[in-house]
This record gives structure tokens, sequence and C-alpha cells, in this order.
């Protein structure tokens, strides 16, 4: 099922769209529901804009998306995800 498939979360404190206080309430709900809380990744951006995370931080938003994509297809003997 689902709960097999890592998450990753990039969000801001500032987005218009979507509501910062229901997606940290999301991910701690995921986290808690995941086999291991490891499996739900999250990065929050301070002032960038929805969708501007890549603009505004370039580096760590390359290496956020970087080190997850590196944790799912990891080949440590575990099955990580079904990506």
């Amino acid at each position: 099922g689902s709960e097999n498939i890592p998450q990753l979360y990039l969000y801001s404190d500032c987005d218009e769209l979507a509501n910062v206080k229901y997606l940290e309430e999301l991910i701690a709900y995921r986290r808690q529901q995941m086999s291991g809380k490891e499996r739900v990744w999250s990065r929050k951006f301070v002032g960038s804009s929805h969708c501007g995370h890549l603009k505004k931080y370039p580096t760590v938003y390359e290496q956020s998306v970087g080190n997850f994509l590196e944790f799912c297809t990891a080949s440590d003997g575990c099955k990580r995800s079904r990506l």
C-alpha cells in the first residue's frame, strides 16, 4: 500500500496557496502512520512563494530533492519504495 512509499514535502512559511499549519499537521500525521519515520521528509523554506523555492533557494532545494531520491533508490538491501 501507499504506507510504504516515501514522501517529500517542500513548502514555505508564506505560501499563499498552501496552509502551513495544515501541511505541518499532515506531515506529523504521516510520520505517525508510516512504518518508518524516515520515509516522510520535509523541508520548510522561509520567504519563498508557492512553487518558488527552487528559484529562491536553488542549492538547498536541489540538495533536498537529491537526498530524498538517493534515499528512495538506495541499494542497501531494504525495499525503500516502489517508485
